[in-house]
């Protein structure tokens, strides 16, 4: 169907740009995937995750889409940012053990596991850090 699709547009093209040349159609469908793939590539280009790969980035620059630049990294460690799975900073003092986890304490950004932590619950207006003020309100 999409085949049947370029031929028509290919021959309402042929009559608007005659051009003599015998790779017309081919340079013709050429032009037409570049205009039909150039506003995906353009959307796909805002996401920094697709474009932290140079080999996307090279592919998209090929289409002439302008690729926004990747944000610095801070030099500052965040606790999300860390790629290794330190062991539970308390099973290691306590028992030996040497238990793998991804969770960091708040506090002082030690390794611990699920046994030596409590998660956090607090409601939206909490969070925003107005929640003494809408509880007192209600009461």
């Amino acid at each position: 169907m999409l085949d049947v699709a370029a031929l028509a547009a290919f021959t309402i093209y042929n009559e608007m740009m005659p051009i003599k040349r015998s790779d017309r159609r081919r340079s013709f469908l050429l032009l037409l995937s570049k205009q039909l793939a150039t506003p995906n590539i353009e959307e796909r280009a805002l996401n920094n995750h697709i474009t932290s790969y140079p080999r996307i980035r090279n592919a998209m620059e090929a289409f002439d889409v302008k690729v926004l630049p990747r944000p610095m990294e801070s030099n500052v460690p965040s606790f999300a940012a860390r790629s290794s799975r330190p062991s539970c900073r308390l099973c290691r003092s306590e028992y030996g053990r040497q238990r793998k986890t991804r969770a960091y304490c708040f506090g002082c950004g030690n390794a611990v596991c699920g046994e030596h932590s409590t998660l956090l619950h607090r409601c939206n207006t909490c969070a925003q850090g107005r929640g003494q003020e809408v509880h007192a309100q209600q009461q």
